[in-house]
């Protein structure tokens, strides 16, 4: 058996990667198997391996194993076929406690206790004795072994009793505590009841090599289970084990004896930067600007550790007590964060306003209490021409004091769903009162939860006008979900969990159960986000790693913090006990484990680590830096700290600071630098093809481009009119206007034809215009309607006119003759720097020498389709750096330049584009390049300097930058940009909140009306 030590994290890539290689030797059928301390240390790693983050990701799918304690229980029942005992959540293993020294307490012999001892009858007693209980269990302490505690006194009796009536317990019941897992695997691997198990478990054991990963030391069960399968094991097995360098620290190498250790891995150091805020409530805020200011090049973080590497790179601790203030801080300075493991029910708007309810209850329904209760977002208090609503003001000058005058207060006031609110409110509580089994008290939650117009149904109204309730929302969802599964689980749980299932509990007892599921009940986080930073709720898993890593609160009072002995398992208690074989970690013990988790925790920055602490704590007292951090310096080689920089207040900046200028008040004078940040879109693009006629959009604002097309984020117009959708209309107009030209031969002018079909589109005779029948049908539209048809009659005369020109013209002898109109013509693909461009036109002329004309039709007007172009290239910089582009603008409309590029590069050799051009309705007109003397004939002015050369070589350098944005996944806003006064996506850039908005009078000044693009 071998112990090989490490110091970062990622340097176990190579030494699992090696102990996969090794078991692939070993034999086909052999697994390597990673037992790691956690499910949260599982998970986390194959995240790590999914993301591409270590050397070993796709090894672990294909032939390694990755457990934890648990799955190892899992597997080797599987492999004997037994059944695996039922584990226990912490409120079941509770309530199974609170039946026990009920039953005790009972007794003849014990029921004097509560005279000599009555904190035993009290909810922290429940507390306590669970923690301990655990604690000998997983140091595999017996009940017998724990009988040596008892002596005359009739308390100290009280603990070795418990223990062995609460394990007697779970076996008669085949139920497990999850501190049991490690014993009750050991106790499977010890099966030796005929000789078909001992079989079945050794061929368990020689399929696979074992590795345990992660652990700085093994509790009591759990070495006794490493060294059993080290005992049965043909194969080495390996602990990988972090460096503390703490001498007096009992690690996995001095609990395993006889190991022979690995060469001592070389100092791995780093830096430590410390942080100090003024006052212990703005330590978040301190924190979340610091990164804000990071991102921007500014501020303390940037001077000392120089480079941003993105919010994704940064790992953050909190305490529990300050998660919601650091999530209103990262939240305010607009950092993306993602929880790490999600918020417990106890901390989202139902276990918060559980507790408020159940006190207003006990305390009488006192007028101000109650009508905050009926106050609040899940209440459902809206105001409709029958319901006035709900006022605390109101409620608060009647002075209602209890159910009946409440009840009479609502009625009178009309605040039906104020009054419905408060029903259920009564219901619910009077259902706690009266008292039920577990399963009945989840149960009447449930039923409260899901009462029509409460809660989430609330929460759904409320949602329009405050978007902000959106994830509290989505948690609340969650939470009646887990509220309903616990509760079928209870259903089916209660005949196995023998007598504490069917336990009533009621008042306060029914209370404190559903206190202590949502203390233990997670809601899922919400979905990853990429390039969020990780926010954690204490420490994160032991393998965890991040380049940056944020520990908040690191002061004497949490490292070491108090740490105290048990009432019901003392130091001398602890000594006896070890006399008899057995251990259990003293307090000189815990101490020096906690310091060793504060130096694993401080090396969970690859690249570097914060800490924080604030110069004074809640209470106003002086805050001491934690006490471990000079042993850490003093033992650990290569590590630097930069000490107490320190970070004061921010209600008023200091002069030569900079400041958000929408979050903060700058404190004037000196240097004043109006920063906000500018939000940019990471996305990985799987579809590097691209349409021509996106070109201009995408070069224009990268964003609004993504946005739309790759996310296909739609906004919900309010006017009834589309024209998106009268653009699309027109499109298949013409469409059908040209085909029914070249079935008649050219017989018939546009003209007619354009007549004819604008009465069968308004008949809707062909389903092609049954998705614009809004426009084609309702009376609301009639303007926008014989505007449409005006428009669609003028463009055929106009068509009408060039049809008579060019057969002018080829009478003449000066252009070749017009063999076809063809609509919906698509271009050969051309593939620029790795990125497919697509085109279709919507109509080709095509003419007997090979000579071709390309037409888009618009719905407005023609110019301004032509003129559409980037005003600026500013944006752009370093995508035509990278694509070796020069020029400083694009002068023409990119659409049609690149249509004339795709038609001249296709695969025929006898097609040449003489002209593009673009036919605006809105106009009847037609703008763009022609080449004489089709120019003459097709009635277009050209732009001066225009040609046909000189717009293809300006479309190849425009998908050149579109290749490289595309293929970058980089997508900034360009606040520039000649769409953005009839952007839908402002809220996004925030453009406003660094430009400022345009008013209506300047839109209106600058042409703001907006023209689809269709």
């Amino acid at each position: 058996m071998r112990v090989i030590p490490y110091r970062k994290v990622s340097d176990l890539d190579a030494l699992l990667k090696a102990r996969i290689i090794e078991s692939r030797d070993a034999a086909c059928n052999v697994s390597a198997a990673f037992v790691v301390p956690s499910r949260r240390d599982r998970d986390w790693w194959k995240l790590r391996a999914r993301t591409g983050d270590a050397s070993i990701d796709a090894r672990f799918a294909d032939n390694a194993l990755l457990w934890n304690w648990e799955d190892v229980y899992n597997d080797i029942r599987a492999a004997l076929g037994r059944q695996k005992l039922r584990q226990i959540d912490p409120p079941d293993h509770r309530l199974i406690l609170s039946f026990i020294v009920s039953e005790l307490l009972g007794e003849d012999e014990y029921g004097g206790l509560l005279s000599v001892w009555p904190g035993l009858s009290r909810p922290g007693f429940i507390d306590i004795l669970a923690d301990d209980l655990r604690e000998l269990i997983n140091e595999a302490v017996s009940p017998e072994q724990l009988c040596a505690l008892s002596r005359d006194d009739p308390t100290s009796a009280v603990l070795p009793e418990l223990y062995r009536r609460y394990t007697a317990y779970l076996d008669a019941n085949n139920l497990m505590d999850s501190s049991q897992i490690p014993l009750k695997t050991l106790e499977t691997l010890d099966d030796r009841s005929n000789k078909n198990t001992k079989k079945m478990i050794e061929k368990w054991i020689d399929e696979r090599i074992f590795t345990f990963v992660g652990f700085m030391s093994f509790t009591g069960g759990q070495l006794a289970l490493v060294r059993k399968i080290e005992s049965l094991s043909p194969r080495d097995v390996v602990v990988f084990k972090p460096v503390t360098d703490l001498d007096d620290f009992q690690d996995a190498t001095k609990q395993l004896e006889g190991v022979t250790w690995e060469k001592e891995p070389p100092p791995s150091g780093g830096t430590v930067i410390s942080l100090l805020s003024s006052e212990s409530n703005l330590e978040p805020e301190m924190i979340a600007r610091l990164l804000a200011l990071w991102r921007e090049g500014e501020g303390e973080l940037y001077r000392n550790a120089r480079s941003f590497p993105g919010f994704g790179a940064v790992g953050l601790s909190v305490t529990s007590s300050r998660l919601l203030p650091m999530e209103a801080a990262l939240r305010r300075y607009r950092i993306p964060y993602v929880l790490a493991r999600g918020r417990s029910v106890s901390k989202n708007i139902l276990g918060t306003n559980l507790n408020s309810i159940w006190t207003a209850w006990t305390e009488g329904l006192e007028t101000r209490e109650t009508a905050l209760l009926l106050s609040q977002p899940w209440a459902g208090v809206a105001v409709t021409k029958s319901d006035p609503g709900f006022s605390v003001e109101d409620a608060e000058r009647a002075g209602p004091y209890g159910v009946k005058a409440w009840e009479n207060y609502l009625k009178q006031a009309g605040a039906k769903s104020a009054h419905a609110a408060f029903k259920a409110i009564v219901k619910f509580c009077r259902a706690l009162e009266k008292g039920a089994s577990p399963e009945g008290i989840l149960g009447a939650l449930h039923d409260f939860l899901t009462t029509r117009g409460l809660w989430v149904s609330a929460l759904l109204d409320t949602l329009v006008d405050y978007p902000a309730l959106d994830e509290s929302l989505r948690e609340l969802s969650a939470s009646v979900a887990e509220v309903e599964d616990k509760r079928s689980a209870m259903r089916e749980l209660q005949p196995d969990l023998g007598p504490a299932g069917g336990l009533a509990v009621k008042g306060k007892t029914a209370m404190r159960f559903l206190n202590d599921w949502c203390d233990d009940t997670l809601v899922s986080p919400s979905p990853p986000v990429l390039g969020a930073l990780t926010l954690y709720v204490g420490p994160p898993p032991i393998l965890a790693s991040y380049p940056v890593w944020i520990m908040t609160d690191v002061t004497q009072k949490a490292w070491p913090g108090v740490i105290r002995s048990s009432p019901l398992l003392d130091e001398s208690g602890r000594e006896m006990i070890a006399t008899d074989a057995a251990w259990l970690p003293s307090i000189h013990d815990k101490r020096v484990q906690k310091e060793a988790l504060f130096r694993r925790l401080l090396q969970t920055g690859d690249e570097l680590t914060v800490i924080s602490r604030s110069s004074f704590d809640d209470d106003g007292h002086p805050t001491i830096p934690a006490g471990f951090l000079d042993s850490f310096f003093d033992d650990l080689e290569g590590w630097t700290l930069k000490d107490d920089i320190p970070v004061f207040g921010m209600s008023a900046l200091s002069p030569g600071d900079v400041y958000f200028h929408d979050i903060e008040t700058s404190g004037g004078g000196g240097r004043v630098e109006n920063l906000i940040l500018t939000p940019v879109l990471r996305a990985v693009e799987s579809n590097l093809s691209l349409p021509v006629s996106d070109i201009h959009e995408l070069l224009s604002c990268p964003m609004r481009w993504w946005l739309s097309r790759r996310a296909r984020v739609q906004t919900v117009g309010r006017e009834l009119f589309s024209n998106s959708e009268a653009g699309s209309m027109t499109h298949k107009i013409w469409e059908n206007i040209l085909l029914a030209m070249a079935e008649s031969g050219g017989k018939e002018t546009m003209r007619d034809a354009a007549d004819a079909e604008w009465k069968r589109a308004l008949s809707l005779a062909n389903d092609d215009y049954a998705p614009y029948w809004r426009i084609l049908k309702d009376y609301r539209l009639e303007r926008h309607r014989k505007n449409i048809e005006f428009y669609i009659a003028r463009l055929a005369r106009f068509q009408d006119r060039i049809s008579e020109r060019l057969d002018a013209s080829c009478a003449a002898g000066q252009t070749p003759l017009r063999s076809e109109c063809r609509p919906e013509f698509d271009l050969t693909p051309r593939e620029v720097d790795g990125v497919r461009f697509t085109g279709r036109c919507d109509r080709m002329d095509i003419f007997e020498d090979g000579s071709v004309v390309i037409l888009d039709y618009k719905l407005g007007r023609s110019e301004s389709y032509e003129k559409k172009r980037p005003a600026s290239v500013a944006h752009l910089g370093k995508a035509m750096e990278k694509s070796g582009v020069t020029r400083d603008k694009f002068k023409y409309g990119l659409q049609l330049s690149a249509y004339a590029l795709l038609r001249d590069l296709s695969s025929d050799t006898e097609a040449r584009v003489v002209g593009v051009g673009f036919l605006g309705h809105k106009d009847g007109g037609l703008s763009g390049t022609f080449e004489p003397p089709f120019d003459s004939c097709y009635f277009c002015k050209n732009a001066k300097g225009a040609s046909l050369s000189e717009r293809a070589e300006e479309a190849r350098d425009a998908m050149k930058c579109a290749a490289v944005i595309l293929k970058s996944g980089v997508f900034e806003p360009n606040y520039d940009s000649e769409s953005c006064k009839y952007c839908d996506f402002k809220g996004v850039c925030r453009k406003g909140e660094i430009r400022g908005e345009r008013t209506s009078s300047e839109d209106d000044e600058n042409g703001g009306d907006k023209e689809e693009e269709q």
